[in-house]
């Protein structure tokens, strides 16, 4: 009976240790996830905190220890915020050192941000400009101007570029230009201003110089022309042979000169917008016979045989100004051609389009020098600057007066045996298609 009491005895005690002891693991537990869910929870704190001390540009908390999920993510954010600090110092680097007013511009037309340019260009700290209108700085016509682009560019989404006088410290109007950008996102226009004032200013001597040409040069040299002509026709006389030679030499310098003044024209026209084809049906032989004969005696001089290949074709185009591309071409292949050398002249039709070959056997351009070649006041073949005399136009020309008539105009070269260059023109007479330099198949 004792035993039988001794038994029950043991087993309550032995179930009241292990209710105990699982009441103290269960307390445990509890205990250990509170403190895991505290320290999870401070820890995703200090996460929070570190976005919000990036938004607010301040310095983020120490890098959280460990390798588990949060101190990964942790360490992730860190660097994520160390390179966009890095990428947001750079740009706000190239913003305050750009040479150009950089600014932002509400809806109320006021400045909200400017870089420190706008300082140098109008003399005001942007610490004055920030919270300005924008319109203080402009006459009233300017002001209609920028209102009316950024009207425009906000409600249609384009980008916009405008020139107006801008007012500066001083009191004075500084020539400006302006590039104009919505941003759907800031609700703000961008703009970048620049200082013009030196363009403007060398543009307008440049303008003086194409008038003074027209006006104070081109005129006597024509005089000057007519008289060596008459001359040579015995007109006041017979010549000595001497006689007659120098006053070739002059009428050839004459012409160099009247071809010099034309092309600075016809480049002042092409520029401003102002020069105006009239078209007509130009008969390609007859005009290259022309050519031909008119530059005759520059070829003989050089010891250079020009030879014109018959095609029997004609096109749509403006006679003087096709006169004028081609004349520039021969003479250029001319002049780089070698004495005793050929330079041949081809006609084709390719398609709706004409396409006219000037082929010379010169010097050559080296491949490196082709990309530039059209450029203006440019040259770019071997010993140019020692024995070639030129302005550098001609060939900047040739491409504006072909792009004109809608077409193209390319080249292709090599060094020692020749320069060929490419005219492509519609056969009808389509113009105003700008085209860049294209390499065309070779005919024959």
């Amino acid at each position: 009976m004792e035993s039988i009491v001794e038994f029950h005895t043991s087993k309550e005690v032995l179930a009241l240790l292990v209710g105990g002891g699982l009441v103290v693991n269960l307390a445990f537990v509890a205990f250990l996830g509170l403190q895991l869910g505290k320290d999870v929870s401070d820890r995703f704190a200090i996460l929070t905190d570190n976005v919000d001390r990036f938004r607010r540009q301040e310095k983020l908390n120490y890098l959280q220890g460990g390798e588990d999920e949060l101190a990964i993510l942790d360490q992730s954010f860190h660097e994520m915020a160390a390179a966009l600090n890095q990428a947001i110092a750079s740009e706000r680097d190239l913003i305050e050192s750009a040479a150009s007013i950089i600014c932002a511009i509400n809806g109320e037309f006021m400045i909200d941000t400017i870089n420190p340019a706008a300082e140098k260009l109008l003399g005001v700290t942007p610490q004055k400009l920030i919270g300005s209108s924008v319109l203080g700085l402009l006459t009233t016509e300017g002001q209609e101007l920028l209102l009316e682009t950024l009207y425009q560019v906000r409600y249609t989404g384009s980008e916009s570029v405008l020139d107006i006088p801008v007012k500066v410290q001083s009191g004075n109007l500084i020539d400006s230009f302006w590039m104009i950008k919505w941003s759907k996102d800031k609700n703000l226009w961008i703009c970048v201003v620049q200082d013009i004032s030196e363009r403007k200013l060398a543009e307008n001597m440049r303008r003086q110089i194409v008038n003074m040409v027209s006006h104070d040069i081109r005129s006597p040299l024509s005089t000057i022309n007519v008289i060596f002509a008459s001359l040579q026709m015995g007109v006041y006389g017979a010549l000595s042979p001497k006689a007659v030679e120098l006053t070739q030499s002059g009428e050839r310098a004459c012409a160099q000169l009247l071809n010099l003044t034309g092309d600075l024209l016809a480049l002042d026209k092409l520029e401003a917008g102002m020069l105006v084809l009239e078209y007509s049906e130009v008969d390609l032989d007859q005009l290259l016979i022309g050519i031909q004969g008119m530059i005759t005696p520059f070829a003989e001089k050089a010891r250079v045989i020009i030879k014109h290949h018959n095609s029997g074709l004609s096109l749509m185009a403006d006679r003087d100004r096709l006169d004028q591309i081609l004349t520039n071409l021969i003479s250029n292949a001319i002049k780089f051609s070698k004495p005793g050398g050929v330079v041949h002249l081809h006609a084709s039709q390719i398609g709706s389009e004409i396409e006219i070959v000037v082929k010379d056997q010169g010097i050559g351009i080296a491949e490196n020098h082709l990309p530039f070649i059209f450029d203006r006041y440019r040259q770019v073949r071997t010993s140019d600057a020692t024995k070639k005399k030129g302005s550098g136009l001609g060939l900047s020309i040739a491409k504006a007066l072909t792009e004109l008539h809608g077409g193209r105009i390319a080249v292709a070269s090599e060094v020692g045996k020749g320069t060929s260059f490419y005219v492509r023109l519609p056969k009808a007479g389509k113009g105003g298609k700008y085209c860049s330099m294209t390499l065309f198949p070779k005919n024959g």
